[in-house]
């Protein structure tokens, strides 16, 4: 099965951060981050029953990245972080549906949620920008 044929909700993320310089431009830093949140979020819920521990290590990243985001969108928007928080809560939300969706979707074709979609390429890239920030922060 090819990737072209999987459901896609999103433009590919390689292909994203290619389009928009996430180092300078903040809104697409944010952006990204929840895109990396709502994806890690999903990937917790698909193997949440499977792989309680490996689950939990994906909704700890998503949540760090999801609070990252929310601090820079507070900062952007110079709104109090409570506001930006459940504004981008909410985004990332709504993202994560469009993944589950897109997994499952995968899955009936395939018999896997993440491999042979762009789901597989996403993973990596924001398991990378999750262990990054981890780096980076010290932890």
């Amino acid at each position: 099965m090819s990737v072209a044929n999987s459901q896609q909700s999103f433009k590919p993320l390689s292909q994203y951060v290619l389009d928009h310089d996430i180092q300078s431009d903040n809104g697409a830093m944010i952006y990204t981050l929840q895109r990396c949140s709502a994806l890690l979020n999903s990937i917790n819920a698909i193997i949440f029953d499977q792989d309680e521990a490996l689950a939990d290590e994906y909704f700890t990243s998503s949540n760090k990245l999801g609070l990252f985001a929310a601090t820079l969108h507070s900062k952007v928007k110079n709104i109090k972080i409570d506001v930006a928080e459940k504004e981008v809560a909410d985004l990332i939300i709504a993202k994560s549906k469009l993944y589950l969706a897109d997994m499952t979707d995968n899955y009936l074709k395939s018999g896997d949620y993440v491999s042979n979609s762009y789901i597989q390429n996403e993973l990596l890239f924001c398991t990378s920008m999750a262990n990054e920030f981890d780096k980076s922060l010290g932890q």
